[in-house]
């Protein structure tokens, strides 16, 4: 993860612990009734009262013993927003690369372009201009071809043979049991089987 990522992933996980600490401000402020003398002055827009973020932190420090039961129902809005802060570092943190068995690894958009592989057209698998190379690569392939094909004849005449073998026994072993049945029970051939 680049550090532009890392410093994106870090402030998009301020905006909760913001978010819930600015909640806090403003529920504490309305608690009070936006009195400008406990809390200061504030930006008014439109009727309502706008406090920095940081501003519960200080309130907090300064009238937390003297009023505890205010500051017990706005707390948790910081609080939550503190937990959901360190939820988002903890669950979008950066993967750590395994290298227990090596540094091996699917290439990535990066490394391609890094390697020149990438091209106008997609990703380049096999690369050659030469023209006899061209030549030599299609009269490779056509060889390639002829074996395969040889292959599979020969496969063909050996299923044949053996189809052929197979009939061949069916036949004698047919021949051998008209000949059992021909033997009468009693006589000497019968005694040889």
């Amino acid at each position: 993860m680049s550090t532009m990522n890392r410093f994106a992933l870090f402030l998009a996980s301020l905006v909760p612990a913001v978010g819930g600490l600015w909640m806090a401000t403003e529920k504490f402020a309305a608690l009070v009734a936006y009195d400008p003398a406990f809390l200061g002055s504030s930006l008014i827009i439109g009727g309502t009262h706008i406090y920095p973020p940081w501003a519960f932190v200080t309130w907090y420090f300064r009238y937390q013993r003297y009023v505890p039961e205010l500051f017990s129902t706005v707390t948790p809005y910081s609080f939550g927003g503190f937990v959901l802060c360190l939820l988002m570092l903890f669950l979008f943190r950066p993967e750590k690369k395994l290298t227990s068995h090596g540094s091996a690894h699917w290439a990535s958009y990066k490394d391609l372009v890094k390697m020149h592989l990438i091209s106008g057209s997609g990703v380049v698998v096999g690369l050659y201009d030469n023209p006899s190379i061209k030549k030599c690569t299609a009269f490779l392939h056509w060889l390639e071809s002829k074996k395969d094909e040889a292959a599979s004849y020969g496969e063909m005449n050996f299923d044949k043979r053996l189809d052929e073998d197979r009939d061949r026994k069916e036949i004698q072993l047919s021949q051998m049991k008209r000949k059992i049945h021909q033997v009468k029970k009693g006589s000497p051939a019968y005694k040889k089987f």
